[in-house]
Protein backbone atom coordinates (compact mmCIF):
# COMPACT_ATOMS: atom_id res chain seq x y z
CA UNK A 1 0.00 0.00 0.00
CA UNK A 2 1.46 3.41 -1.34
CA UNK A 3 1.61 5.66 1.61
CA UNK A 4 2.75 9.39 1.88
CA UNK A 5 5.79 10.52 3.94
CA UNK A 6 6.37 13.43 6.05
CA UNK A 7 6.94 15.04 8.79
CA UNK A 8 4.57 13.93 11.45
CA UNK A 9 2.99 16.02 14.22
CA UNK A 10 4.13 15.40 17.48
CA UNK A 11 1.15 16.21 19.90
CA UNK A 12 -0.68 14.47 17.43
CA UNK A 13 -4.44 15.01 19.89
CA UNK A 14 -4.35 18.59 19.23
CA UNK A 15 -5.29 18.36 15.47
CA UNK A 16 -8.65 17.72 17.33
CA UNK A 17 -9.06 21.23 18.32
CA UNK A 18 -10.26 20.26 21.84
CA UNK A 19 -8.01 21.87 24.98
CA UNK A 20 -10.23 19.59 27.53
CA UNK A 21 -8.74 16.60 25.55
CA UNK A 22 -5.22 18.42 25.71
CA UNK A 23 -5.27 19.14 29.20
CA UNK A 24 -6.15 15.69 30.16
CA UNK A 25 -3.52 13.77 28.19
CA UNK A 26 -1.05 16.36 29.88
CA UNK A 27 -2.39 15.40 33.26
CA UNK A 28 -2.58 11.73 32.34
CA UNK A 29 1.62 12.11 31.48
CA UNK A 30 1.81 13.78 34.98
CA UNK A 31 0.00 11.49 37.36
CA UNK A 32 -0.68 8.35 36.46
CA UNK A 33 0.86 5.67 37.92
CA UNK A 34 1.48 3.25 35.50
CA UNK A 35 3.72 5.57 33.90
CA UNK A 36 5.20 6.54 37.10
CA UNK A 37 5.83 3.21 37.74
CA UNK A 38 7.70 2.60 34.08
CA UNK A 39 9.96 5.65 35.00
CA UNK A 40 10.95 4.35 38.48
CA UNK A 41 12.41 0.84 36.14
CA UNK A 42 14.16 3.11 34.22
CA UNK A 43 15.94 5.13 36.98
CA UNK A 44 16.72 1.46 38.61
CA UNK A 45 18.37 0.25 35.28
CA UNK A 46 19.95 3.49 35.31
CA UNK A 47 21.38 2.86 38.98
CA UNK A 48 22.43 -0.65 37.73
CA UNK A 49 24.18 0.53 34.75
CA UNK A 50 26.38 2.80 36.93
CA UNK A 51 27.28 0.14 39.41
CA UNK A 52 28.09 -1.76 36.15
CA UNK A 53 30.88 0.56 35.03
CA UNK A 54 32.23 1.40 38.24
CA UNK A 55 33.77 -2.11 38.09
CA UNK A 56 35.66 -1.11 35.69
CA UNK A 57 37.83 0.75 38.23
CA UNK A 58 39.97 0.05 41.17
CA UNK A 59 37.82 -0.28 44.45
CA UNK A 60 39.77 1.70 46.88
CA UNK A 61 39.09 1.45 50.77
CA UNK A 62 40.37 2.51 53.61
CA UNK A 63 41.59 -0.13 56.55
CA UNK A 64 42.04 -0.23 60.31
CA UNK A 65 42.34 -3.34 62.38
CA UNK A 66 43.56 -4.64 66.18
CA UNK A 67 44.74 -7.80 67.00
CA UNK A 68 45.02 -9.43 70.63
CA UNK A 69 47.48 -12.15 71.12
CA UNK A 70 47.63 -14.78 73.94
CA UNK A 71 51.21 -16.72 74.65
CA UNK A 72 50.77 -18.81 77.23
CA UNK A 73 50.88 -15.73 80.31
CA UNK A 74 52.67 -13.19 77.27
CA UNK A 75 49.78 -10.58 75.81
CA UNK A 76 50.39 -8.44 73.12
CA UNK A 77 48.86 -7.03 71.05
CA UNK A 78 49.22 -5.13 67.40
CA UNK A 79 47.74 -2.77 64.86
CA UNK A 80 47.31 -1.31 61.27
CA UNK A 81 45.86 1.49 59.49
CA UNK A 82 46.69 1.68 55.71
CA UNK A 83 44.72 2.37 52.58
CA UNK A 84 44.14 -0.69 50.07
CA UNK A 85 42.78 -1.48 46.63
CA UNK A 86 41.76 -4.07 44.43
CA UNK A 87 41.48 -3.75 40.58
CA UNK A 88 40.25 -6.27 37.83
CA UNK A 89 42.21 -5.07 34.44
CA UNK A 90 39.40 -5.99 31.60
CA UNK A 91 42.17 -8.12 29.60
CA UNK A 92 39.34 -10.35 28.99
CA UNK A 93 36.42 -7.84 28.13
CA UNK A 94 33.95 -9.63 30.59
CA UNK A 95 33.55 -6.25 32.57
CA UNK A 96 33.27 -4.22 29.03
CA UNK A 97 30.67 -6.56 28.03
CA UNK A 98 28.67 -6.29 31.00
CA UNK A 99 28.76 -2.36 30.70
CA UNK A 100 27.78 -2.81 27.22
CA UNK A 101 24.46 -5.10 28.81
CA UNK A 102 23.74 -2.68 31.63
CA UNK A 103 23.69 -0.02 29.06
CA UNK A 104 21.31 -1.99 26.78
CA UNK A 105 18.82 -2.95 29.90
CA UNK A 106 18.53 0.56 30.07
CA UNK A 107 17.46 1.21 26.45
CA UNK A 108 15.29 -1.69 26.90
CA UNK A 109 13.64 -0.32 29.85
CA UNK A 110 13.39 3.14 28.27
CA UNK A 111 11.27 2.03 25.76
CA UNK A 112 9.18 0.20 27.71
CA UNK A 113 8.29 3.58 29.56
CA UNK A 114 7.94 4.88 25.76
CA UNK A 115 5.30 2.04 24.98
CA UNK A 116 3.44 2.86 28.26
CA UNK A 117 3.26 6.82 27.39
CA UNK A 118 1.69 5.96 24.53
CA UNK A 119 -0.45 3.57 25.34
CA UNK A 120 -1.45 5.60 28.28
CA UNK A 121 -2.42 8.68 25.42
CA UNK A 122 -4.40 6.37 22.93
CA UNK A 123 -6.42 5.30 26.46
CA UNK A 124 -7.04 8.20 27.43
CA UNK A 125 -8.16 10.19 24.23
CA UNK A 126 -10.10 6.88 22.93
CA UNK A 127 -12.27 6.65 27.10
CA UNK A 128 -12.72 11.01 26.22
CA UNK A 129 -14.16 10.03 22.65
CA UNK A 130 -16.33 7.84 23.88
CA UNK A 131 -17.87 9.80 26.77
CA UNK A 132 -18.75 12.52 23.99
CA UNK A 133 -19.92 10.19 22.15
CA UNK A 134 -22.51 8.67 24.66
CA UNK A 135 -23.07 12.94 25.93
CA UNK A 136 -24.08 13.23 22.43
CA UNK A 137 -26.42 9.80 21.91
CA UNK A 138 -28.24 10.88 25.11
CA UNK A 139 -28.87 14.44 23.76
CA UNK A 140 -29.78 12.89 20.89
CA UNK A 141 -32.44 10.34 22.79
CA UNK A 142 -33.65 13.41 24.63
CA UNK A 143 -34.79 15.47 21.36
CA UNK A 144 -36.03 12.14 20.14
CA UNK A 145 -37.88 11.63 23.08
CA UNK A 146 -39.11 14.56 22.80
CA UNK A 147 -40.16 14.56 18.96
CA UNK A 148 -41.95 11.36 19.77
CA UNK A 149 -44.04 12.82 22.80
CA UNK A 150 -45.11 15.72 20.19
CA UNK A 151 -46.21 12.96 17.79
CA UNK A 152 -48.04 10.80 20.77
CA UNK A 153 -49.69 13.90 21.82
CA UNK A 154 -50.91 14.86 18.08
CA UNK A 155 -51.89 11.09 17.60
CA UNK A 156 -54.20 11.75 21.05
CA UNK A 157 -55.57 14.93 19.81
CA UNK A 158 -56.26 13.24 16.42
CA UNK A 159 -58.04 10.23 18.20
CA UNK A 160 -60.62 12.79 20.36
CA UNK A 161 -61.66 13.73 16.97
CA UNK A 162 -61.83 10.43 15.56
CA UNK A 163 -59.15 10.78 13.44
CA UNK A 164 -56.79 7.79 14.81
CA UNK A 165 -57.15 4.77 16.39
CA UNK A 166 -56.82 3.32 20.04
CA UNK A 167 -54.14 1.19 18.25
CA UNK A 168 -52.08 4.35 16.99
CA UNK A 169 -51.91 5.72 20.46
CA UNK A 170 -50.56 2.78 22.26
CA UNK A 171 -47.66 2.47 19.31
CA UNK A 172 -46.91 5.89 19.35
CA UNK A 173 -46.64 5.49 23.07
CA UNK A 174 -44.21 1.51 22.51
CA UNK A 175 -42.04 3.51 20.49
CA UNK A 176 -41.70 6.95 23.05
CA UNK A 177 -40.94 4.00 26.04
CA UNK A 178 -38.36 2.29 23.79
CA UNK A 179 -36.68 5.52 22.63
CA UNK A 180 -36.55 6.62 26.72
CA UNK A 181 -35.08 3.53 27.29
CA UNK A 182 -31.73 3.88 25.64
CA UNK A 183 -30.98 6.82 27.76
CA UNK A 184 -29.74 4.85 30.70
CA UNK A 185 -27.58 2.61 28.27
CA UNK A 186 -25.84 5.83 27.20
CA UNK A 187 -25.85 6.97 30.92
CA UNK A 188 -24.07 4.53 32.09
CA UNK A 189 -21.75 3.81 29.05
CA UNK A 190 -20.80 7.73 29.94
CA UNK A 191 -20.22 6.57 33.63
CA UNK A 192 -17.92 4.00 32.44
CA UNK A 193 -15.88 6.13 30.63
CA UNK A 194 -16.02 8.89 33.48
CA UNK A 195 -14.50 6.09 35.85
CA UNK A 196 -11.88 5.21 33.38
CA UNK A 197 -10.38 8.63 32.70
CA UNK A 198 -10.63 9.10 36.52
CA UNK A 199 -8.37 5.97 36.71
CA UNK A 200 -5.86 7.23 34.27
CA UNK A 201 -5.41 10.28 35.69
CA UNK A 202 -5.43 9.38 38.86
CA UNK A 203 -7.71 11.98 39.92
CA UNK A 204 -11.49 11.93 41.68
CA UNK A 205 -14.90 11.18 39.52
CA UNK A 206 -16.14 14.18 40.77
CA UNK A 207 -12.55 16.26 39.38
CA UNK A 208 -13.18 14.75 36.17
CA UNK A 209 -16.64 15.60 36.11
CA UNK A 210 -15.23 19.36 36.39
CA UNK A 211 -13.02 18.95 34.12
CA UNK A 212 -15.71 17.38 31.29
CA UNK A 213 -18.19 19.99 31.73
CA UNK A 214 -19.31 22.00 28.60
CA UNK A 215 -19.66 21.51 25.49
CA UNK A 216 -20.71 17.26 24.33
CA UNK A 217 -19.51 17.43 20.58
CA UNK A 218 -17.63 14.49 19.55
CA UNK A 219 -13.48 15.24 18.66
CA UNK A 220 -13.45 14.31 15.09
CA UNK A 221 -10.00 15.73 13.07
CA UNK A 222 -8.64 16.46 10.01
CA UNK A 223 -8.68 13.64 7.96
CA UNK A 224 -5.01 12.15 8.07
CA UNK A 225 -2.81 12.74 4.95
CA UNK A 226 1.14 12.10 6.03
CA UNK A 227 1.77 8.50 6.91
CA UNK A 228 5.05 7.06 7.91
CA UNK A 229 7.15 4.59 5.83
CA UNK A 230 7.83 1.04 6.96
CA UNK A 231 11.38 2.32 8.20
CA UNK A 232 9.91 4.99 9.89
CA UNK A 233 7.41 2.54 11.77
CA UNK A 234 10.25 0.54 12.40
CA UNK A 235 12.37 3.02 14.13
CA UNK A 236 9.77 4.84 16.21
CA UNK A 237 7.65 1.93 17.13
CA UNK A 238 8.91 2.02 20.90
CA UNK A 239 8.02 -2.20 21.06
CA UNK A 240 10.84 -2.77 17.84
CA UNK A 241 13.57 -0.43 19.68
CA UNK A 242 12.80 -2.16 22.77
CA UNK A 243 12.89 -6.17 21.13
CA UNK A 244 16.38 -4.25 19.59
CA UNK A 245 18.06 -3.46 22.80
CA UNK A 246 17.04 -7.00 24.46
CA UNK A 247 19.05 -8.28 21.46
CA UNK A 248 21.70 -6.26 22.50
CA UNK A 249 22.17 -6.94 25.43
CA UNK A 250 21.59 -10.84 24.99
CA UNK A 251 25.01 -10.03 22.34
CA UNK A 252 26.69 -8.68 25.51
CA UNK A 253 26.02 -11.22 27.93
CA UNK A 254 26.78 -13.76 25.41
CA UNK A 255 30.04 -12.04 25.30
CA UNK A 256 30.30 -11.42 28.65
CA UNK A 257 29.77 -15.69 29.18
CA UNK A 258 32.60 -15.99 26.57
CA UNK A 259 35.16 -13.94 28.44
CA UNK A 260 35.05 -16.25 31.55
CA UNK A 261 36.85 -19.12 29.81
CA UNK A 262 39.93 -16.34 29.27
CA UNK A 263 42.45 -15.73 31.57
CA UNK A 264 41.81 -13.08 34.72
CA UNK A 265 43.80 -10.93 35.92
CA UNK A 266 43.57 -9.64 39.87
CA UNK A 267 45.62 -6.28 41.44
CA UNK A 268 45.72 -5.51 45.04
CA UNK A 269 48.19 -2.96 46.82
CA UNK A 270 48.07 -1.71 50.65
CA UNK A 271 50.26 1.26 51.84
CA UNK A 272 49.81 2.40 55.68
CA UNK A 273 51.40 1.54 59.24
CA UNK A 274 51.53 -0.88 61.69
CA UNK A 275 52.87 -1.05 65.20
CA UNK A 276 52.71 -3.14 68.80
CA UNK A 277 48.98 -1.23 69.50
CA UNK A 278 47.29 1.47 68.71
CA UNK A 279 50.03 3.66 70.74
CA UNK A 280 52.51 2.23 68.13
CA UNK A 281 50.37 3.73 65.30
CA UNK A 282 50.06 6.98 67.18
CA UNK A 283 53.30 7.86 67.77
CA UNK A 284 53.91 6.97 63.60
CA UNK A 285 53.98 3.07 63.81
CA UNK A 286 55.87 1.22 61.04
CA UNK A 287 55.48 2.23 57.27
CA UNK A 288 54.72 -0.73 55.51
CA UNK A 289 53.44 -0.83 51.62
CA UNK A 290 52.67 -4.56 49.87
CA UNK A 291 51.55 -5.18 46.10
CA UNK A 292 50.12 -8.37 44.97
CA UNK A 293 48.93 -9.82 41.60
CA UNK A 294 47.44 -13.23 40.99
CA UNK A 295 46.52 -14.42 37.42
CA UNK A 296 43.89 -16.79 37.45
CA UNK A 297 43.47 -19.40 33.78
CA UNK A 298 40.32 -21.95 34.19
CA UNK A 299 41.77 -25.22 33.18
CA UNK A 300 39.23 -27.74 33.67
CA UNK A 301 35.31 -27.05 34.26
CA UNK A 302 34.14 -30.24 33.49
CA UNK A 303 32.34 -28.50 30.63
CA UNK A 304 30.59 -26.37 32.78
CA UNK A 305 31.21 -22.94 31.28
CA UNK A 306 30.65 -24.34 27.55
CA UNK A 307 26.93 -25.37 29.00
CA UNK A 308 26.87 -21.61 29.93
CA UNK A 309 28.29 -20.27 26.84
CA UNK A 310 25.92 -22.92 24.81
CA UNK A 311 22.76 -21.29 26.45
CA UNK A 312 24.05 -17.73 25.97
CA UNK A 313 23.74 -18.57 22.24
CA UNK A 314 20.53 -19.90 22.64
CA UNK A 315 19.04 -16.65 24.30
CA UNK A 316 20.96 -14.85 21.65
CA UNK A 317 19.19 -16.46 19.27
CA UNK A 318 16.02 -16.24 20.88
CA UNK A 319 16.67 -11.96 21.25
CA UNK A 320 17.13 -12.43 17.53
CA UNK A 321 13.78 -14.24 16.48
CA UNK A 322 11.76 -11.40 19.19
CA UNK A 323 13.12 -8.99 17.68
CA UNK A 324 12.05 -10.07 14.27
CA UNK A 325 8.44 -10.57 15.63
CA UNK A 326 8.44 -7.35 16.95
CA UNK A 327 9.11 -5.66 13.19
CA UNK A 328 6.89 -8.08 11.92
CA UNK A 329 3.89 -7.40 14.16
CA UNK A 330 4.49 -3.77 14.26
CA UNK A 331 4.05 -3.49 10.36
CA UNK A 332 1.70 -6.04 10.40
CA UNK A 333 -0.17 -3.47 13.09
CA UNK A 334 -0.12 -0.35 11.19
CA UNK A 335 -1.15 -1.61 7.94
CA UNK A 336 -4.06 -3.11 9.52
CA UNK A 337 -4.63 -0.02 11.38
CA UNK A 338 -4.23 2.14 8.08
CA UNK A 339 -6.79 0.08 6.00
CA UNK A 340 -9.43 0.49 9.02
CA UNK A 341 -8.89 4.11 9.57
CA UNK A 342 -9.78 4.70 5.36
CA UNK A 343 -12.49 2.07 5.75
CA UNK A 344 -14.23 4.13 8.97
CA UNK A 345 -13.59 7.05 6.88
CA UNK A 346 -15.80 5.84 4.00
CA UNK A 347 -18.40 4.21 6.29
CA UNK A 348 -18.89 7.22 8.52
CA UNK A 349 -19.28 9.36 5.04
CA UNK A 350 -22.12 6.96 3.85
CA UNK A 351 -23.67 6.65 7.20
CA UNK A 352 -24.17 10.40 7.07
CA UNK A 353 -25.71 10.56 3.74
CA UNK A 354 -28.34 8.14 5.57
CA UNK A 355 -29.23 10.52 7.99
CA UNK A 356 -29.41 13.59 6.22
CA UNK A 357 -31.84 11.22 3.64
CA UNK A 358 -33.57 9.78 7.01
CA UNK A 359 -33.94 13.45 8.59
CA UNK A 360 -35.78 14.27 5.20
CA UNK A 361 -38.17 11.45 4.76
CA UNK A 362 -38.85 11.52 8.51
CA UNK A 363 -40.01 15.64 7.46
CA UNK A 364 -42.55 14.22 4.61
CA UNK A 365 -43.95 12.01 6.11
CA UNK A 366 -45.19 14.03 9.37
CA UNK A 367 -45.85 16.43 6.80
CA UNK A 368 -48.35 13.78 4.78
CA UNK A 369 -49.52 12.55 7.71
CA UNK A 370 -50.80 15.96 9.53
CA UNK A 371 -52.59 16.02 5.86
CA UNK A 372 -54.01 12.77 6.18
CA UNK A 373 -52.61 11.05 3.16
CA UNK A 374 -50.18 8.84 5.46
CA UNK A 375 -50.75 5.77 8.41
CA UNK A 376 -49.39 6.37 11.65
CA UNK A 377 -47.53 3.67 11.56
CA UNK A 378 -45.57 4.78 8.20
CA UNK A 379 -44.52 8.15 10.45
CA UNK A 380 -43.24 6.04 13.90
CA UNK A 381 -41.39 3.84 11.04
CA UNK A 382 -39.56 7.18 9.80
CA UNK A 383 -39.18 8.18 13.03
CA UNK A 384 -37.46 5.34 13.76
CA UNK A 385 -35.17 5.13 11.04
CA UNK A 386 -34.01 8.81 11.99
CA UNK A 387 -32.99 7.76 15.12
CA UNK A 388 -31.45 5.16 14.51
CA UNK A 389 -29.39 6.46 11.73
CA UNK A 390 -28.69 9.35 13.69
CA UNK A 391 -27.36 6.78 16.02
CA UNK A 392 -25.37 5.24 13.65
CA UNK A 393 -23.70 8.23 12.23
CA UNK A 394 -22.55 9.47 15.90
CA UNK A 395 -21.13 6.51 16.50
CA UNK A 396 -19.11 6.48 13.48
CA UNK A 397 -17.92 9.56 13.87
CA UNK A 398 -16.17 8.43 17.08
CA UNK A 399 -15.50 5.75 15.35
CA UNK A 400 -13.25 7.73 12.81
CA UNK A 401 -11.64 9.53 15.57
CA UNK A 402 -10.83 6.61 17.69
CA UNK A 403 -9.45 4.37 14.77
CA UNK A 404 -7.10 7.70 14.22
CA UNK A 405 -5.99 7.16 17.64
CA UNK A 406 -5.14 4.19 17.65
CA UNK A 407 -3.11 4.68 14.20
CA UNK A 408 -0.93 7.16 15.72
CA UNK A 409 -0.09 4.70 18.26
CA UNK A 410 0.94 1.99 16.18
CA UNK A 411 3.36 4.56 14.09
CA UNK A 412 4.88 5.53 17.33
CA UNK A 413 3.76 9.21 17.45
CA UNK A 414 4.36 11.48 19.97
CA UNK A 415 6.25 14.24 20.79
CA UNK A 416 9.04 13.38 23.36
CA UNK A 417 8.40 13.56 26.90
CA UNK A 418 8.94 16.51 29.02
CA UNK A 419 12.54 16.00 31.19
CA UNK A 420 11.94 18.82 33.30
CA UNK A 421 9.16 20.42 35.79
CA UNK A 422 6.71 17.93 38.17
CA UNK A 423 6.30 15.39 35.45
CA UNK A 424 8.33 12.17 35.34
CA UNK A 425 11.60 11.95 33.21
CA UNK A 426 11.22 9.19 30.68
Amino acid sequence: MPVATGEMPGAWWSSFGDPVLDALIDSGVTHNVDLRIAAERVLGSQALRRATTAGLFPDIRAEAGTTETRRGTDLGDSANLGVGATWEPDISGRLSAAVRAARADVAASAADAEAVRLLLIEEIARAYIDYRLQRRLIALNMATVGAQEETLRLTRDRFEVGMASRLDIERAAALVSQTRSEHAVATEAADAARFRLSYLLSQTPAAISARLAGADAIPAADPLTVLRSPADVIAARPDVRMAGARYAASAARRDGTAAFRLPSLSLSGLVGLDGNGVGALLDGGTSIATIAASLVLPVLDFGRRGAELDAADSALRQSGLEYERAVRGALQETQTAIVAYLQGQVRERELGRAARAARAAAELSDLQYREGTLSQLEVLDAARTVYQAERDHARSVADVSARLVSLYRRMGVAPAPATGGGGSAL
